[in-house]
């Protein structure tokens, strides 16, 4: 397998880009059709009935006789779509930043030592970390993510005033994840990713948010 000590590390904004160009060559919309995504950037997603039982993962990636493969959990009841949505872009967000490395794992069994590999090293966080990042991107658009924030935030003043009014922790997360529950349906992704999402510099609404709320409290 190949040496994960020298992985490349993708700054915020490099990710960002390459998930814009992806949306541009590919047409993704939201919500993004991560199925049909994968299916057209080459890939296969295959579910399996154990993976979590017997190896203790929703989701790895392997190269199958030349081809890309992204294992997920079969009917997992613990799971939602939108779990298993965010699992298989964090798997093809791997394809994307980190193929060389994956290019020499040709089994499930190579994939889950691989995985294990991985864990043993410093370069884990940073590859898992990025890998999030850019299925994060990929999933909520930046540009879009912030338009329907920034729409929510004015359409429900008087109710996020009352919020921020009663609430017994910081005023900012708890309206955020109000948000992020309401959009949660909009781009079939958990609301904890989203609210993750708007809370990150790159996005700039949790700013946006704790500037306006002490407006609001004025």
């Amino acid at each position: 397998m190949k040496n994960t000590n020298f992985v490349k590390w993708h700054k915020h904004q490099e990710l960002e880009e390459i998930a814009v160009k992806i949306h541009q060559l590919y047409g993704a919309d939201v919500p993004v059709d991560i199925d049909y995504l994968v299916e057209i950037m080459g890939l296969e997603i295959r579910e399996i009935s154990r993976l979590k039982e017997d190896f203790g993962l929703y989701g790895l990636l392997a190269k199958i006789k030349g081809k890309f493969v992204i294992f997920v959990q079969r009917g997992d009841l613990k799971l939602t779509n939108y779990h298993t949505n965010l699992t298989i872009a964090e798997e093809l967000s791997h394809c994307i930043l980190h193929r060389d490395h994956f290019s020499d794992v040709n089994s499930l069994e190579d994939a889950y030592n691989f995985y294990i590999k991985l864990n043993s090293q410093q370069s884990e966080m940073m590859i898992e970390f990025n890998a999030k990042q850019l299925a994060y991107a990929i999933l909520l658009p930046r540009a879009d993510l912030r338009k329907r924030a920034d729409e929510a935030y004015e359409k429900n003043k008087t109710a996020i005033f009352q919020i921020v009014k009663t609430a017994s922790e910081d005023a900012c997360d708890v309206v955020i994840s109000s948000i992020a529950s309401s959009l949660s349906d909009i781009y079939r992704v958990p609301d904890g990713a989203i609210a993750f999402r708007l809370k990150t510099k790159i996005v700039g609404f949790k700013d946006f948010l704790s500037k306006n709320l002490k407006k609001l409290c004025e």
